[in-house]
């Protein structure tokens, strides 16, 4: 399921590339529950949610809704394009955020 969504506050300009924010499902639990996070392309954890589900997460992180995005726009205030990634061990856009990961204390690394 592909889900992408650029966010440009005035007065900025929506052209050219944005910084990338990656949201995907980093726990499933067996009641159905998930927990998705959000990772700045340099590797940064910006924030999680406990939701009931995937078609919640993609709400309550923002790609369907207005949540999270003032946290997002802590870090990038001039725009950001979030980016839902089904499987992000395999997703060749997070091949080179995932190694960043691991050296950003305030991230968390994706298990599965």
């Amino acid at each position: 399921m592909e889900h992408s969504r650029r966010v440009v506050p005035e007065p900025f300009d929506d052209a050219g590339d944005l910084p990338r924010i990656f949201v995907f499902v980093n726990t499933r639990y067996g009641t159905g529950d998930v927990l998705p996070i959000a990772i700045a392309e340099d590797g940064q954890g910006l924030c999680s949610h406990f939701c009931s589900g995937d078609g919640w997460a993609l709400h309550d992180m923002g790609l369907t809704s207005d949540w999270k995005h003032d946290v997002y726009l802590r870090k990038y205030p001039q725009g950001f394009e979030l980016v839902w990634l089904d499987n992000p061990l395999t997703d060749p856009r997070f091949a080179a955020v995932l190694p960043l990961c691991k050296r950003t204390e305030e991230a968390e690394v994706p298990t599965a």
